[in-house]
């Protein structure tokens, strides 16, 4: 059984962020995601999950300012106690609305010369994962290509691993996003077989322009094949951009009908 997540800052965002929740129950979602819930308070969202049973598969911390180009601050070293903040507020926030996955960005490097980028990133996550383990919730990463935000400290899978590994703190996992993998390295379902282990949740989206996963390079049905086969019990997060409206482009869902799935 392979379950859908709907992730609510790209899709439904025809309506306001806080009727999303009802749209994506409408839409046969049982969970949502969404990237930064902080202009409303937990009580607030954690009345929306409630009020549509919906679970929540994973949200972001907050990656600073990101209006003012902010792509996370974990690897960045003058900015530790404002990381610090950010990693307690997702913390609180998570308590409330019953979330056990929190996604932490790495940051923009200001050049590839800067040494202290991995080391910063390594001790920030650490620090973080003494936190969140006290309260049961898994740390995830995610790789983000160069095209998407360039200069994003961790771009690549293989990188991520190797964090992970010089981490070593059971409750840090990869956000194995499959738009991105496949921009930075392809070889998506070997990566996959390969890594499962480290693996906390997957995401889609087509490639190459981020639409519906039936409207990409990748043959989407084999992939989920190749998960189902996994037995990856996590969810999946579909985080893409419509390319007209959310619900009609819903219909790629109904397409998926050689195997179990839940949304």
């Amino acid at each position: 059984m392979l379950n859908l997540s709907a992730n609510i800052s790209l899709l439904f965002t025809e309506s306001p962020f806080l009727e999303r929740f009802g749209k994506a129950s409408k839409n046969d979602f049982q969970a949502v995601e969404f990237q930064f819930p902080y202009e409303f308070s937990p009580e607030t969202i954690k009345g929306k999950l409630d009020e549509f049973n919906l679970d929540l598969s994973v949200f972001n911390s907050l990656p600073g300012n990101f209006k003012n180009g902010d792509r996370g601050l974990a690897c960045l070293r003058n900015r530790k106690k404002e990381f610090q903040r950010t990693i307690i507020q997702s913390i609180e926030y998570a308590k409330i609305i019953k979330c056990k996955k929190i996604h932490v960005m790495s940051g923009i490097q200001s050049s590839k010369n800067d040494l202290t980028c991995r080391d910063t990133y390594i001790e920030n996550l650490q620090w973080a994962c003494n936190q969140f383990e006290s309260n049961n919730i898994d740390l995830l990463i995610e790789p983000i290509n160069q095209r998407n935000i360039p200069k994003y400290f961790l771009s690549s899978t293989d990188l991520a691993i190797e964090i992970i590994d010089e981490v070593k703190r059971e409750n840090i996992k990869l956000l194995f996003d499959i738009y991105h993998h496949q921009i930075i390295r392809g070889d998506v379902t070997k990566y996959l077989e390969k890594f499962l282990p480290y693996i906390g949740h997957i995401q889609i989206a087509g490639i190459p322009d981020r639409n519906e996963p039936d409207q990409s390079e990748l043959d989407y049905q084999y992939i989920f094949k190749v998960i189902e086969k996994l037995n990856y019990n996590g969810f999946i997060g579909c985080e893409y951009n419509p390319k007209k409206d959310t619900i009609s482009g819903l219909e790629w869902i109904n397409k998926i009908n050689f195997f179990s799935i839940n949304h």
